[in-house]
């Protein structure tokens, strides 16, 4: 429909589908529902990301051989993917019971806190003078997908198999219509390709979304 290389189809594809867990979800799913929501919105996150970042790694994979080729690149460019190596050193620190020395742990803190501002001032920069009106249709149907049909699918999908826990059905479904995260800029412009689309997607979602997710939040709270 867009005309979209293969990089590019896989970018706007991860803008559908990738929802902002770490910087809205966790923190509203927490206020909205208590501490209880804590667990499923870690492990939604966790598999959420995992997945994506194995189909997007598909699209990043340059095309050419057989099945197995292409599979192979797509695990190696997954393994190269900056996200899937934080997420994986952090689990096996975690798991090797060792402490981090305090000199060390206060860098790094400071580092990690200084990441999230300097990612959305990386955002903002490159949303300043983007064609948000050329790109109209690309817009309108990433937010359809990001704030309509994904939270639509993911409850069908729950009504579909029955005797689940309320709370992770609510945690799910508010998950799943937030606005576009802030890491596929990230991913986009690591991989160099989209970024600015990405970016003016994540502007147009989010602004959006701050009259979709309350409407979604009222009906959660009735059910």
């Amino acid at each position: 429909m867009f005309g979209l290389s293969r990089l590019e189809s896989g970018v706007f594809g991860l803008n559908s589908g990738y929802p902002n867990y770490g910087y809205l979800g966790v923190p509203m799913v927490i206020l909205a529902f208590g501490d209880a929501a804590a667990l499923p919105i870690a492990l939604l996150l966790f598999a959420d990301s995992v997945v994506l970042l194995a189909v997007l790694a598909c699209f990043v994979a340059a095309t050419g051989g057989g099945l197995f080729q292409t599979f192979g690149r797509a695990l190696i460019t997954m393994a190269k993917n900056p996200l899937v190596i934080s997420v994986v050193a952090g689990l096996l620190f975690s798991a090797s019971g060792l402490k981090m020395p305090s000199m060390l742990a206060s860098v790094l803190n400071l580092l990690g806190n200084a990441a999230p501002p300097i990612a959305l001032f990386a955002l903002g920069a490159t949303v300043y003078g983007q064609p948000i009106k050329s790109a109209f249709g690309e817009m309108g149907a990433i937010s359809i997908m990001r704030l309509l049909v994904h939270p639509a699918l993911v409850a069908v999908l729950f009504l579909m198999v029955p005797g689940q826990d309320p709370l992770w059905i609510k945690v799910a479904i508010l998950s799943a219509c937030l606005p576009v995260a802030a890491n596929v800029f990230v991913l986009s412009d690591h991989y160099g390709g989209y970024s600015g689309r990405s970016a003016s997607a994540i502007l147009v979602t989010t602004v959006l979304a701050s009259l979709t997710v309350p409407v979604v939040m009222y009906y959660l709270f009735q059910i």
